[in-house]
């Protein structure tokens, strides 16, 4: 369950960056000269699949490596000085083997429980995009007294986890969802 695990490093590490909208990136992420220096697509890292998103009009896309996986972020803009969160939605992958889309949520559940602070589980709904089977959860924790609401689609594919996050500052998560799900609706495995 690496990449459960990499949401919980996303929660600790990338969240309170976006916390403070006026920091700029001192750096670069550790693995992203690896990256510079491949010609694979998004995703590649991380097995024998690739994967491509789209991020909606107006957000800025990263693609990056960390602690050997292929990540994707999609960073909305800042929609005035006061905003101090960046609404986000990243993509991870991981090797899953033959596990299936059930048991793979079922222990993504078990370790969000164990990672996250004031981890509170929402629906859990089924859907299909672009062929690929999904099962959607929302649920919402807290990170350093801010609430967070989140989308997380997950999909098995060949042996490939998919795990697409969206995040959203507690209580406006219906605002941002239909930014979500135009990024993961473009969402697609090669």
């Amino acid at each position: 369950m690496r990449s459960i695990l990499l949401l919980g490093f996303f929660t600790f590490f990338f969240l309170p960056a976006c916390k403070d909208s006026k920091t700029k990136e001192k750096g670069r992420f550790p693995d992203e000269i690896r990256k510079e220096e491949s010609d694979k697509k998004p995703g590649s890292e991380s097995g024998n699949s690739q994967f491509s998103i789209t991020a909606p009009e107006g957000w800025t896309k990263k693609d990056t490596f960390m602690m050997g996986q292929q990540i994707t972020f999609l960073i909305s803009p800042q929609e005035d000085p006061s905003d101090d969160f960046k609404e986000n939605v990243n993509v991870v992958t991981e090797k899953t083997g033959s596990i299936n889309i059930n048991d793979y949520l079922d222990k993504s559940i078990t370790t969000l429980k164990n990672v996250l602070n004031n981890f509170v589980q929402g629906n859990i709904s089924n859907l299909s995009i672009n062929g690929l089977e999904f099962k959607k959860m929302q649920y919402s924790h807290v990170y350093g007294g801010v609430p967070i609401d989140v989308d997380v689609y997950f999909t098995v594919k060949e042996g490939m986890g998919y795990v697409i996050t969206g995040s959203a500052k507690g209580g406006t998560i219906s605002k941002w969802e239909p930014r979500f799900e135009e990024a993961v609706q473009s969402f697609k495995v090669y």
